[in-house]
């Protein structure tokens, strides 16, 4: 006796003996195992099975003659759910509905504390003592910062730590990289965080937000760690021959250091400058010289690095002379004008000399006691020890020390006449502005002191 059978996965009918019902068989058509049961004959002709093995039957043929199966003795009976093409379907709308929730978390834009988060370990805060401003780890135990922030910090006096992490001094080790045209500077320092990623060389979009983290000073007590502030790039600019960005934002002495970043927790310049006379006029340092500085460094050699932290040792020592000296000589010069003006008042000139040494006690002891005297003689016997300096410019620093001296000794004890106080000062600022200028040139010291 046959029955008729049919697979449930593509349809084909077959004739079977009713003693096969219940057990395994394979489809002759897709290949399907399924359980043999009886089904509705449909109005097909009761025809016997065709002698074993028999062809595959075509598509067209297998539904208008049934043909015998193969049953695989010991064979089980199959889950009928296995291939359903309902399952097939319901597994891809679970991938794509995952895949789309996991693009919709890539296209979300990070959030101002995202990129917080995400950088503000490895920007830290420098501090001198007398000044503070910002730098922000660029490479493996490489701290980039503006030069003019360090441009009057000794580097025996400089304190580094990164605000967000915690409250451990470190020290700046050396200056290995120092560009005042370009306002770059790069100090090794012993430091674990991971370098801020820095952005392509052409990073300028018009109108893209930024971040700036900084740590802007209120007073010389007060300074706002890692401070965060928001801006837009604006434009670009050229200052002293020098392309910046031009940033909305508003930031202060301390930021300068400082990394602007972009959305994607990148950085695109360094915080340089700020509009004096406006608020919300901010400029960077374009990311691509960053990216110069960083290359020099690496492949510089050790004499390199060398040379480069002994030229900076130079410029800050002779920044401090020519600072002490111009602020001294203009004292002296006062002196003299204030006695001219008690004689031609039918006074002594020692009574003009008294109102100006109260004035000089008001606004000129402070910066004459907080002048750094002893670094700076430190500084000068290791000059003289630096294999990368010329010799006259060891000389002209040690005689700039010595004129520098002398004009405080006058100040701090004026002696003589009238007549000889007059011609001192003339005489002294005369060889100091020399050696000044001389300096100035072997040096190559171009940017204005600004501090932090």
């Amino acid at each position: 006796m046959y029955v008729v059978t049919q697979c449930p996965v593509c349809g084909s009918r077959f004739r079977i003996q009713r003693e096969s019902l219940g057990k395994a068989a394979k489809c002759k058509r897709c290949g399907e195992q399924f359980c043999l049961r009886e089904v509705e004959a449909e109005g097909l002709p009761n025809v016997p099975p065709a002698t074993p093995p028999v062809a595959s039957p075509s598509p067209a043929s297998a539904k208008q003659h049934p043909t015998q199966l193969r049953i695989e003795p010991g064979a089980q009976p199959p889950r009928r759910w296995r291939n359903s093409p309902l399952l097939v379907a319901g597994a891809v709308v679970v991938l794509l509905a995952i895949g789309a929730a996991g693009y919709l978390m890539l296209l979300k834009e990070p959030t101002t504390a995202d990129v917080v988060a995400r950088v503000e370990g490895s920007v830290a805060l420098l501090h001198d003592g007398l000044s503070c401003g910002t730098g922000f780890l660029v490479d493996e135990d490489l701290l980039a910062t503006n030069a003019h922030v360090v441009q009057l910090m000794f580097l025996e006096n400089v304190t580094a730590y990164f605000p967000s992490i915690d409250e451990k001094e470190r020290k700046l080790k050396r200056i290995v990289y120092y560009d005042e045209n370009r306002d770059i500077c790069l100090a090794e320092i012993d430091a674990k965080q991971n370098a801020l990623a820095l952005a392509t060389q052409d990073s300028f979009r018009h109108g893209d937000d930024v971040v700036i983290i900084g740590n802007p000073a209120i007073d010389r007590e007060l300074v706002l760690k890692n401070a965060v502030s928001l801006g837009v790039m604006s434009s670009e600019a050229t200052i002293r021959g020098q392309r910046f960005y031009q940033i909305s934002a508003s930031i202060n002495p301390g930021n300068s250091g400082g990394p602007v970043l972009n959305k994607r927790a990148q950085v695109i310049a360094i915080a340089t400058l700020k509009a004096k006379q406006q608020e919300g006029i901010a400029f960077g340092v374009p990311v691509a010289d960053l990216h110069t500085a960083v290359a020099e460094v690496k492949a510089a050699t050790t004499e390199q690095r060398v040379a480069a932290n002994e030229l900076h040792l130079a410029r800050v020592t002779f920044r401090w002379l020519r600072l002490s000296g111009a602020v001294n000589v203009t004292v002296m010069e006062d002196y003299v004008g204030s006695m001219e003006s008690a004689i031609n008042l039918g006074r002594d000139a020692s009574d003009g000399l008294i109102t100006a040494q109260a004035t000089y006690t008001q606004t000129f002891q402070q910066f004459n006691q907080n002048f750094p005297r002893g670094v700076v003689q430190r500084g000068l016997r290791d000059i003289q020890r630096a294999g990368s300096l010329g010799e006259q410019v060891k000389k002209n620093l040690l005689d700039l020390w010595a004129c520098e001296q002398e004009i405080v000794g006058y100040v701090e004890n004026p002696r003589g006449s009238l007549l000889s106080y007059r011609d001192k000062s003339r005489e002294l600022s005369d060889e100091f502005t020399r050696l000044a200028n001389q300096l100035k040139i072997q040096l190559d010291v171009s940017i204005e002191d600004e501090g932090g």
